[in-house]
């Protein structure tokens, strides 16, 4: 059954109730299903918020992967529909009206991937206010970049909560865009490397932590540290370097060696 046929049953179910309700007053003068309806209204708008946050997730993924939308589409909704409408219809054309300027969901998909990717750059109070570390030189040292990558708790449960949100997969993402210099920001998947070892290892200290080959055109190896850091080795020093400027500056910064040193042997 396609959701939006199935949520207008629930909605029919509503009016259903109500009406039951009011017939029972006609006789008694009490209705034993007194706040049933209210009930039901109730864990139709938990349903209602579920499915729109579905449809938003899967049209996200469809149109803009790289872009986090900031629209409040309860009350677009609301607005267009009614209180308790939904119309997933409403949600998809709207993403489809992000696709249709390239350069511009080009630059905002970047700027959000940059932006989240930061988050990997250590804190620091040295020489400056406290927050992320300005100076691409304290990242990169020769081909080696470091980052932090904080967990939620001690070593026993490996759960690193900046993959929650996807952030290792961003930046990949990232990765991808400063050291191959190809790909579009609006649609580059990432290569999967250091967000899959989490995901296949994260039970298994053992496994977890100690390096690991990155199988990366421009990366080498990454480890996980208990001091909550992630080092990569890169092929080029100029790589770990562009990665890390891009990190520290918020811009995109591309490495000064020849594209023929990304393409993996």
């Amino acid at each position: 059954m396609d959701p939006q046929e199935a949520y207008q049953q629930l909605l029919t179910l509503l009016d259903t109730v109500k009406n039951i309700e009011e017939e029972m007053k006609g006789c008694f003068d009490y209705s034993p299903f007194n706040y049933l309806a209210g009930k039901i209204k109730a864990e139709i708008r938990d349903i209602r918020a579920k499915l729109i946050s579905y449809a938003i997730e899967k049209h996200r993924k469809q149109y803009t992967p790289n872009i986090k939308p900031d629209v409040n589409f309860d009350k677009m909704m609301k607005e267009a529909y009614g209180e308790l409408a939904f119309n997933a219809a409403l949600i998809e054309d709207w993403f489809i009206t992000q696709t249709q300027d390239k350069e511009n969901l080009r630059a905002r998909s970047l700027e959000q991937l940059i932006s989240q990717a930061r988050r990997f750059v250590p804190y620091s109070s040295d020489g400056q206010e406290w927050g992320p570390l300005k100076d691409w030189q304290k990242l990169a040292s020769g081909n080696i970049l470091t980052l932090r990558a904080y967990s939620w708790s001690a070593y026993q449960s490996i759960n690193y909560s900046l993959n929650a949100e996807g952030d290792f997969n961003t930046l990949e993402k990232i990765v991808d865009l400063v050291t191959l210099q190809a790909g579009d920001p609006a649609t580059i998947s990432g290569g999967s490397w250091i967000s899959k070892h989490i995901t296949d290892t994260r039970q298994d200290p053992e496994q977890f932590y100690g390096r690991h080959s990155a199988r990366h055109p421009a990366a080498q190896a990454f480890q996980f540290f208990k001091n909550d850091k992630v080092k990569i080795w890169f092929k080029q020093p100029e790589q770990a370097e562009a990665v890390a400027k891009t990190l520290t500056t918020g811009a995109l910064v591309c490495p000064r060696v020849p594209s023929l040193l990304f393409v993996a042997s």
